[in-house]
């Protein structure tokens, strides 16, 4: 095994994987804001 078949194998695994993670994905998410509770850093209160 060569470094072009090792470097091809882990493009491979690294697609089938991301390909994966999208399909599992959460469509009723709050996208990147949802990560780490940021998606209430930009509300609005009007007390």
């Amino acid at each position: 095994m060569n470094i072009e078949q090792l470097v091809q194998i882990i493009w491979s695994v690294s697609a089938a994987l991301l390909i994966i993670l999208v399909l599992l994905h959460s469509p009723k998410g709050d996208g990147i804001g949802g990560i780490g509770g940021q998606a209430q850093l930009f509300t609005v209160r009007l007390v």
